[in-house]
């Protein structure tokens, strides 16, 4: 069974990125319960990086691997911001969720 998702969501979704890990993985419970359309859910995932973006921030101009040109504290904020991305993701599902069945009842 797949909840179905508005499309104003995938619209907000949309618009907050084009402005500007270890972490627990969701056990079958979650997966059972939040289980979003498959559209809805890609927008929910970390996006990747571009490799030209990440040699931007090297102070090098020898071309390096992705995670080698980052400076210890930027990997420390890369993992923040990924560990509040994938928070964010699973509020918004749970949220949609409670919306989906609020309306339903």
């Amino acid at each position: 069974d797949v909840i179905p998702v508005p499309k104003m969501f995938e619209n907000l979704l949309n618009k907050q990125w084009e402005s500007a890990t270890s972490f627990p993985t969701p056990s079958n419970f979650d997966k059972k319960f939040f289980n979003l359309e498959t559209d809805f859910s890609k927008f929910l995932e970390t996006p990747q990086v571009d490799e030209p973006i990440v040699a931007l921030a090297s102070a090098s101009t020898i071309p390096t691997e992705a995670e080698e040109a980052l400076k210890p504290e930027d990997k420390k904020a890369e993992l923040a911001l990924r560990k509040a991305q994938h928070s964010d993701a699973w509020a918004i599902k749970v949220a949609t969720a409670a919306s989906f069945f609020t309306r339903a009842i």
